[in-house]
């Protein structure tokens, strides 16, 4: 009877042991298959997060293009503008110039005609209306 049971023993061991072996190794495999699916979950959500994060960068790079060309425009425009005053108040100036050396003229050519006439009445009248006649001692 020793025998048998020590048999039945062995038997039973050998059992209970490949059943524990068989169980942790499923254990093991269920661990295993669970860790995958949360990594699967986290790469998911990443990979989401990202393609978010490209679709706000996107829209933000469209924003900053049309504001750059919005702002070139403008910079643009702006400067022609200033070179078109400039052009018109240098040519202002410029006939502003003229009109005085042509006025200077004129009053030069007036001055020296009134000149004319002063010294020639003053030569026909011999008075100097209260001033000397030029090479007359003064009274």
């Amino acid at each position: 009877m020793r025998a048998q049971a020590a048999d039945i023993a062995a038997t039973a061991t050998k059992f209970v042991g490949e059943f524990m072996l068989g169980g942790i190794a499923l254990l093991a495999i269920a661990v295993a298959y669970w860790a995958i699916k949360q990594l699967k979950l986290a790469k998911d959500s990443h990979i989401g997060a990202l393609n978010i994060a490209a679709d706000k960068k996107d829209a933000t790079s469209e924003k900053h293009a049309v504001a750059y060309q919005q702002t070139a425009t403008a910079t643009v425009a702006a400067i022609e503008k200033l070179t078109t005053t400039e052009t018109v108040q240098t040519d202002a100036i410029r006939e502003n110039t003229r009109a005085l050396v042509d006025l200077r003229a004129a009053v030069d050519t007036q001055k020296s005609t009134l000149d004319s006439i002063v010294r020639d009445a003053m030569r026909r009248t011999g008075r100097s209306g209260g001033y000397p006649a030029t090479g007359e001692p003064k009274k």
